[in-house]
């Protein structure tokens, strides 16, 4: 009696599995932490551990642009800002932007009746005043296209999260403070 051909359409051994399938599996229990920094990164582009580089040009793509934001001191002198923003009044034009309203979609209170050029201009306390000049530079540095890593609604996500509850959740489970995400901010100008 002659031997059978393998049959194809049984499954393959072990040894015949692809070793990218097989890194892949054996990396599943880091997915969702590599998934999070993916789509939410924390104090810039995600770093790949030894153990995560087979895997880690599949999950994580790389920036298109290095990050060039301006600081909040820099956007209280700059003229103009990114429509829908206006740093003052003009003739004939709108007027200045309101820290906490429609066109920045900033909640709550703690800067209400301010415009974000005052925000900005105000001395840093290492709390919620220099918190509140960073997210106004972020949010013209996301506007202008700056900060590739962080849009507007990141932007607006981190401050809304910090007024209601008293901190931000970058990924489940870490809460940064004011400070904290002051520092991420600052990351992202260079």
């Amino acid at each position: 009696m002659s031997e059978r051909p393998p049959d194809r359409s049984e499954s393959p051994s072990v040894a015949a599995v692809p070793t990218r399938r097989r890194l892949l599996k054996a990396g599943l229990a880091a997915a969702p932490v590599v998934a999070t920094l993916a789509s939410r990164p924390v104090l810039g582009t995600p770093k790949a551990t030894a153990s995560a580089g087979p895997s880690a040009g599949a999950s994580v793509a790389p920036a298109k642009h290095a990050s060039s934001g301006r600081s909040p001191e820099q956007w209280a002198e700059a003229q103009t800002w990114p429509n829908p923003y206006f740093a003052a009044s003009e003739s004939g034009a709108a007027a200045a932007t309101a820290f906490h309203g429609p066109h920045t979609g900033l909640a709550g209170e703690a800067f209400a009746g301010s415009t974000m050029l005052a925000v900005m201009q105000l001395p840093d306390d290492d709390g919620v005043r220099t918190l509140g000049r960073y997210i106004g530079a972020a949010l013209l540095n996301a506007r202008e296209g700056l900060t590739p890593a962080l849009g507007e609604q990141a932007v607006r996500g981190m401050w809304n999260q910090f007024a209601a509850q008293g901190y931000y959740e970058p990924v489940d489970g870490v809460r940064w403070d004011a400070a904290d995400i002051v520092t991420y901010i600052r990351s992202t100008i260079v």
